[in-house]
């Protein structure tokens, strides 16, 4: 008897539009009426992130699905939004009382804005920093924090958390209860003397590669979809600059520049360690096994752009995919940036559609996507692991 054929799908979120869990199921509700393909076959969901949005989801699925020796309990906390005067209700985790799971995105993240309210001159991470400082003072037994950072409105460098942490700031022109953004950086005046203002370790989940500053950095990658001008993001990169000469901040390791350089900040003020967001996920699913157990993989993301190869869920699915000389594809909302087997949403359907109807579209693509890979061949090797 021929085996079914074995589908994986696991994909990111669509930034702002679905979540990775309900994008997966849509792929599969179109994959399951898609005629084109065999029809025996059985279909996995496994909903990924690399640290932006959905981080703290994912890993809550992950521990329910299968760590039964762990638990994790969510908690919610008000603070402030990427806007200094905006206020918003963030989530967080705590794991088997020790460890706090935070989401950065929960309190700084880009959902949160729209469009017109965008500008990273603007937006600050005062709130994870009010976020970190109570977890510290509610939950005593935690003294580990594993953040995933990206999906942020910001680039203040993650000045603004450490200043809610109880950072010293020292600036010109600077009134003590401002709440730091963007546009201050250039204002810094020296480094802390002291990190002493909290006992939390970190590590850093980084969905990107992006370095501190430069054509590489922060600003420059993530700067305009931020909603930074031109004259903005050449005011933003020349404090970012200051900020690194002020903070003695490794401009060229990879990931400090995650989320408008909070990661490179918190690994020179905390000594925090920098990890790639897929990496620690990937393990904690056994994800290479997950890959090799099945015949075809589906991945997927909002945007498949220059950016997905710094260190994005996406390229690092299409790495291990390689790896096991398995068949991929990459749906996504958006494509900018030429690859195998990439079929996006706006090709084939209106924009208005893409945002509105995310769910339906997706499955309706899925349901006549063709099957791209020679069926004699891939019959020959379905039987012979038979």
């Amino acid at each position: 008897k021929r085996k079914k054929m074995k589908i994986l799908i696991c994909s990111d979120s669509f930034k702002e539009t679905l979540e990775a869990t309900k994008v997966g199921e849509a792929i599969e509700k179109g994959l399951r009426k898609n005629k084109r393909w065999p029809k025996e076959k059985e279909i996995t969901n496994m909903p990924l992130s690399d640290g932006g949005e959905g981080f703290l989801k994912t890993i809550q699925m992950i521990i329910k699905r299968t760590q039964k020796t762990q638990k994790i309990d969510i908690y919610e906390h008000t603070v402030t939004g990427p806007l200094p005067e905006q206020q918003v209700k963030a989530q967080y985790g705590v794991l088997n009382e020790t460890t706090a799971i935070v989401e950065m995105a929960q309190a700084a993240g880009i959902e949160y804005l729209r469009k017109e309210q965008r500008n990273p001159m603007k937006t600050t991470t005062y709130g994870v920093g009010e976020l970190l400082k109570h977890i510290e003072e509610t939950h005593k037994n935690v003294k580990h924090v594993i953040m995933g950072v990206g999906s942020s409105a910001t680039n203040d460098g993650g000045v603004g958390a450490l200043q809610a942490m109880g950072m010293d700031i020292h600036m010109k022109q600077h009134h003590p209860n401002k709440k730091i953004t963007g546009e201050h950086l250039i204002q810094l005046l020296k480094k802390p003397t002291t990190n002493n203002f909290t006992k939390l370790t970190f590590d850093i989940a980084c969905d990107v590669d992006t370095v501190f500053i430069g054509e590489k950095g922060a600003t420059a990658i993530y700067g305009p979809q931020k909603g930074g001008t031109v004259t903005d993001l050449a005011t933003l990169e020349k404090g970012m600059c200051h900020l690194a000469k002020i903070f003695n901040i490794q401009t060229n390791q990879k990931g400090s520049g995650a989320a408008g350089g909070i990661a490179g900040t918190f690994q020179t003020i905390l000594g925090a360690n920098l990890k790639k967001g897929i990496h620690l996920i990937a393990e904690m699913v056994n994800l290479d096994d997950a890959i090799q157990q099945n015949d075809i993989i589906f991945t997927g993301e909002g945007c498949y752009d220059a950016s997905t190869s710094e260190g994005k869920l996406v390229s690092y699915i299409q790495q291990r995919c390689q790896a096991y000389s398995k068949p991929l594809y990459i749906i996504c909302g958006k494509q900018e940036q030429t690859a195998e087997n990439v079929f996006a949403l706006r090709d084939a359907f209106d924009e208005r559609d893409c945002f509105q109807q995310t769910s339906h579209v997706l499955e309706t693509l899925c349901s006549t996507i063709p099957f791209q890979i020679n069926v004699e061949t891939y019959l020959q090797k379905v039987e012979s692991s038979a």
